[in-house]
């Protein structure tokens, strides 16, 4: 049986829609006493998407989202 694309994502680490840590309020950084924290996580999305664009193939007009940044 083949797998679906969001079953790959998913093993990939990538969170799927409807996950409650996607509702989760993100925090900014607090520079620069945070600054090393902030590269960790840049690094970590960086390899994220490597994986990611290694195992799926995105056609034109498709590709990675993250929540919404609401005010």
């Amino acid at each position: 049986m083949a797998t679906s694309a969001s079953e790959t994502m998913r093993s990939l680490g990538i969170l799927q829609e409807g996950d409650a840590f996607l509702r989760q309020t993100a925090r900014p950084f607090d520079f620069p006493a945070e600054a090393e924290d902030a590269r960790r996580v840049v690094a970590e999305l960086n390899s994220a998407a490597e994986r990611v664009s290694a195992a799926h193939i995105f056609g034109q007009g498709h590709g990675h989202r993250g929540p919404a940044n609401r005010h």
